[in-house]
């Protein structure tokens, strides 16, 4: 019977990584999967990780073992793929039930520097009306953020704004997007983008400006008319989502095996601070503060 690190060089080795199981390499990424592989929770997780042979999934999944082992090791248990309502066929990456009247759902994103998913954003906004009007001329940073924010997006609705994940806001549920920014695709993102991700350019002072619709924004009665298009476009994640975790990964970290730093941005519209409160209290025992 194949042994843990047999399964996952045998992975990587499908998804284009050039690795021998013996590779000392292994060792820090094999502790946290031996951790995970003693909790029943994790059975789905694993194999599916083990099944890899594509770089993005196996990326992917790599970023979603490590979140989970930062809990776990905190003696913090989710749960892996859990419906927030029967009916809806899509599930959210993790559970953490904090208490009876606090669930908290968090739907993991990596941001990964791949061709198709370039190519794939930037039709998107080469095809969205409301982002026309923002791109033409932008920036490069302001153009950055946008793909972001654009990346997001895709985590929720589809193409055509229809909510494909998260429906519910009703007690105990609260919903937190996490996404690690520590590929280059985006460039060197730092607080200030993640603050114009959410909150735009009001949320900074004018030296960090690029012009950018944030969206946890309300459009004000001086901004441009197109900010009402992009102001709709935003509504489900605006209205569903409490908070966006951003995550990235201590400095000189491998491909494989990583510790995360997280930057926390509140949906102040729809999170009180006492959940506040809560959330970031969670974030900072089980991960390390992001540190510029």
């Amino acid at each position: 019977m194949a042994t843990l690190v047999d399964r996952l060089s045998n992975a990587m080795n499908k998804s284009g990584y050039k690795v021998d199981a013996s590779d000392a390499k292994l060792a820090p990424i094999m502790s946290k999967l031996q951790y995970l592989s003693g909790k029943a929770r994790f059975g789905k997780l694993l194999r599916d990780l083990f099944a890899c042979n594509d770089n993005s999934n196996l990326h992917s999944l790599l970023f979603e073992v490590i979140f989970a082992w930062h809990f776990e090791i905190k003696c913090k248990h989710l749960v892996y793929e859990k419906a927030q309502q029967q009916p809806n066929r899509t599930t959210i990456d993790f559970l953490y039930e904090y208490s009876q009247d606090t669930h908290i759902y968090y739907e993991l994103r990596v941001v990964q520097e791949q061709a198709k998913i370039t190519e794939q954003i930037e039709d998107q906004l080469r095809n969205s009306k409301e982002f026309k009007l923002v791109l033409n001329g932008g920036s490069y940073d302001q153009n950055e953020v946008i793909r972001l924010q654009q990346i997001l997006l895709n985590k929720v609705q589809d193409r055509e704004g229809t909510p494909v994940k998260f429906f519910s806001t009703t007690l105990p549920n609260y919903n937190i997007l996490v996404v690690d920014v520590s590929q280059p695709l985006l460039g060197s993102i730092d607080r200030y983008d993640c603050l114009l991700c959410c909150y735009g350019d009001e949320a900074v002072s004018q030296v960090y400006r690029r012009g950018v619709f944030g969206l946890f924004q309300s459009p004000g009665k001086s901004d441009p008319g197109c900010f009402d298009h992009i102001y709709n476009k935003f509504n489900h994640i605006r209205t569903m989502i409490h908070g966006i975790l951003f995550m990235r990964r201590q400095p000189k970290s491998n491909p494989i095996n990583y510790d995360l730093q997280y930057y926390f941005v509140p949906n102040r519209h729809i999170l009180s601070e006492k959940l506040y409160n809560i959330i970031l209290a969670i974030a900072n025992e089980v991960f390390g503060p992001w540190q510029e």
